[in-house]
């Protein structure tokens, strides 16, 4: 390959770097290979990490106006050879100059063709007669007194606590000092509404729900309002022996990259906010403010970046929800194409039509499964399906099909595995990963209604329902108890073969007693029946559907339990709107995510917080939390000092684990 307009050679790091950077930051942006020689023959870059840092403070401290946030700078291997990819977009607030030239033809560079060019002054007027003057970085903030406990709490979630500059360091401060409007964005008590609505029809005029996820950090809004669009995004499925054919009402990847655009590039100037609408047949979402300044459509659709909010981008990129710059909407066009693009002067929407239920015609001998909740996350979900759609795919493959960083990709396999779902077979790259389906059935079938481990057959739709499969009758999108009926079963089916991960529908009654609200488990309790005492139970799981099971109790987990036939009062007033993943598992009253943790305990009893919040996908924070919770509960305690001292876990602990 040779050098182009987007493509830059250079066999070591020199004196020109900086003017390579400033010519593509005014022009189309484009990558800096360092370690390949004029003909692209990659030869190596000698001490690369150390190269790195040098790029990095050469690009903060020489460049002008501020271009770091522009530039993603990683190793990579080449033919054997380890060379620093330099990958810069098109800047926002050009002419991007050299600073001690000055914005001047000495100072300024843009390309023309393969090489790099001097601005001429005329240009360099031009463009910066036509630079955006309302720059988040520019806007002062409404609020002065903001904190940013939530930004901290992030970072370190990441591995990358913020110092006592972070807000100059991530430019979140005006030239005179005072917070921006970006750091308001960013902060804890942000005033910025972001609204989800749902309608009856196809139409804007029966309106169902109308819910708010803003007035908090950027960050915790996306992750809010995302949590709650995967919980609308159904999967179609269906499973057989062999593999699992699923379908997404709206494709993962598509629904993630238009949410992450919609909050990254919306025009915030205007004080406006993206916006989610939901149809019967599709899913809108709206951001404020046209293409940005300089870019055509032809430029959109072929995937050239022009960050809006350069400081956003940077945040979230540091955090890892976005990586390669230029990829989201690609991908959304790879599954829905230009029709899903409405782009005018103040807005730009994106239309994801809704998918078709998988018919029994498209997979045969398969049954009905629908998958939509914890214990795997929206994450896990999309790890997956791109390992199901390539089984010999790679981590950074993984990476760059879900936007996710490679080491985010590399945590959630750590958990996939740790939890038992997927293996690698083979060397890393000329293996193949193996999905173990019974293991994801047992994990999820509980939640979303299926039969586990009973030996006989139904007898309301009469067929066999045995091992991991799943009665075709089972219970609806979201696990609920539904069109009970009255009937008892063989004793045969017994509480032991009930696993409390199982929930059923139609085939309810037929066990006898019931318990598990929203988990759905089943136990005796002699069957007796009681009313619900639940004022508000979540939409996937209704009052009305759950009053024929027997007594109620369990506070937010909704659990029923053993209650001799007694009508008992729940000790919550109010449901979760999803399940959590904190809910009670079969080891000794143990969470899924405290097992996670006490296992990562047992092979490495030295470990960190840190480490463990890494190995197992959590924040630090919440890590942090089931730890003391651990620790008050005499299953662990901390023996020496913090950074040399050691975990010592107890038997009841251990045996729970193992």
């Amino acid at each position: 390959m040779t050098e182009s307009s987007r493509v830059e050679y250079k066999f070591k790091l020199n004196d020109s770097f900086e003017r390579e950077v400033v010519s593509f930051l005014n022009s189309e942006g484009g990558r800096i290979l360092i370690g390949v020689d004029d003909s692209g023959k990659p030869v190596g870059l000698p001490h690369a990490d150390v190269n790195q840092l040098q790029m990095k403070d050469r690009i903060k401290n020489n460049i002008q106006p501020s271009a770091l946030e522009y530039c993603t700078i990683s190793l990579e291997v080449i033919d054997g050879f380890e060379v620093v990819a330099v990958d810069v977009t098109s800047g926002l607030e050009r002419p991007y100059y050299i600073r001690k030239f000055g914005m001047s033809p000495q100072g300024c560079f843009y390309r023309k063709g393969s090489s790099c060019e001097p601005m001429p002054e005329d240009l360099i007027e031009r463009m910066y007669a036509g630079r955006m003057k309302n720059t988040l970085r520019k806007i002062p903030s409404p609020n002065q007194g903001v904190s940013f406990r939530e930004l901290q709490i992030y970072y370190e979630g990441v591995g990358k606590p913020l110092n006592a500059n972070f807000r100059s360091n991530l430019n979140l401060l005006t030239e005179d000092g005072a917070v921006n409007y970006a750091g308001y964005l960013l902060s804890d008590g942000s005033g910025l509404s972001v609204r989800f609505a749902k309608y009856e029809g196809k139409s804007r005029v029966v309106l169902l729900e109308n819910e708010e996820f803003g007035f908090c950090s950027l960050m915790r809004a996306f992750d809010r309002l995302f949590d709650r669009l995967s919980v609308e995004n159904k999967t179609f499925a269906r499973i057989t022996e062999r593999r699992r054919v699923e379908r997404r009402m709206v494709d993962s990847v598509a629904l993630r990259e238009a949410v992450l655009n919609a909050f990254l590039h919306n025009d915030y100037s205007y004080s406006g906010s993206p916006k989610f609408e939901m149809f019967a047949d599709r899913l809108e979402i709206t951001s404020v403010g046209g293409l940005p300044f300089g870019m055509s459509k032809e430029d959109f659709f072929a995937g050239l970046s022009v960050p809006r909010n350069p400081e956003l981008m940077r945040v979230f990129r540091d955090l890892d929800y976005v990586e390669n710059l230029g990829s989201g909407i690609p991908r959304i066009l790879e599954v829905y194409g230009r029709d899903a693009f409405v782009v005018s002067e103040s807005f730009v929407r994106v239309v994801l039509p809704f998918a078709e239920p998988l018919t029994p015609a498209e997979v045969s001998g398969a049954v009905s499964l629908p998958t939509n909740v914890l214990p795997f996350s929206s994450n896990d979900r999309l790890v997956l399906s791109a390992i199901e759609r390539d089984k010999s795919v790679t981590v950074k493959g993984i990476s760059a099909e879900t936007g996710f960083a490679v080491r985010k990709v590399e945590r959630i396999l750590a958990r996939l595995k740790g939890l038992g779902v997927v293996v690698r077979d083979g060397a890393r790259k000329d293996g193949e990963w193996a999905v173990d389906y019974a293991v994801y059935a047992e994990m999820t079938g509980g939640l979303n209604g299926g039969l586990k481990n009973v030996n006989l057959s139904c007898p309301v739709c009469e067929s066999e329902a045995s091992g991991s499969s799943f009665c075709p009758d089972d219970a609806g999108e979201s696990g609920g108890l539904k069109n009970v009926k009255e009937y008892s079963l063989d004793s045969e089916l017994g509480v032991d073969n009930a696993s409390n991960r199982v929930g059923v529908a139609d085939c309810a009654d037929a066990v006898g007693g019931l318990t598990g609200g929203l988990n759905g488990g089943l136990e005796k309790d002699e069957g007796k029946s009681a009313e619900s005492k639940l004022d508000d139970f979540p939409s996937s799981f209704s009052s009305d559907e759950a009053g024929n099971i027997g007594g109620l109790s369990g506070g937010l987990n909704g659990s029923l339990e053993k209650d001799e036939g007694k009508s008992t009062e729940s000790k919550s007033d109010e449901f979760p709107s999803s399940f959590s993943s904190d809910a009670p598992v079969e080891s000794g009253g143990l969470t899924e995510i405290e097992i996670s943790v006490l296992h990562e305990l047992l092979v490495n009893p030295q470990s960190s917080l840190s480490a463990i919040s890494e190995k197992i996908g959590l924040p630090r924070h919440r890590v942090e939390k089931i730890m003391n919770g651990l620790k008050k509960r005499g299953l662990v305690v901390r023996v020496g000092s913090v950074q040399r001292g050691r975990w010592e876990i107890s038997e009841e602990a251990k045996e729970a684990v193992q």
